[in-house]
């Protein structure tokens, strides 16, 4: 095999690893649901952002035995139950689209 031949196929073999690797970063964006914003965030978006992570209420942790209970360990949860629960992920989308904030 020339070393021109053996260039090429080097050179196929890159551009077929840079395709796949963009195909995988395109599926798994469409896994997450993730579409691409031409937009700038609005006010609402970036108050939301900046939303403290706080404690659920105390009697949540009572109830569960814990010290506290933080809002991110019950989004978490949340996500958790989103991507394994279709009838909560439906639940969810039907809000999302009808504007439940």
């Amino acid at each position: 095999m020339s070393a021109s031949k053996a260039e090429e196929i080097k050179e196929k073999a890159r551009k077929l690893r840079e395709q796949a690797a963009a195909a995988s970063k395109r599926e798994a964006a469409a896994a997450a649901g993730a579409t691409p914003s031409t937009e700038a965030p609005t006010e609402e978006d970036k108050t939301r952002a900046l939303a403290p992570v706080t404690s659920a209420p105390p009697e949540t942790a009572v109830e569960l035995g814990q010290a506290r209970v933080t809002t991110q360990d019950v989004v978490r949860a949340m996500v958790v139950r989103l991507l394994t629960d279709v009838t909560f992920a439906n639940k969810i989308k039907a809000d999302l689209r009808d504007g439940v904030r």
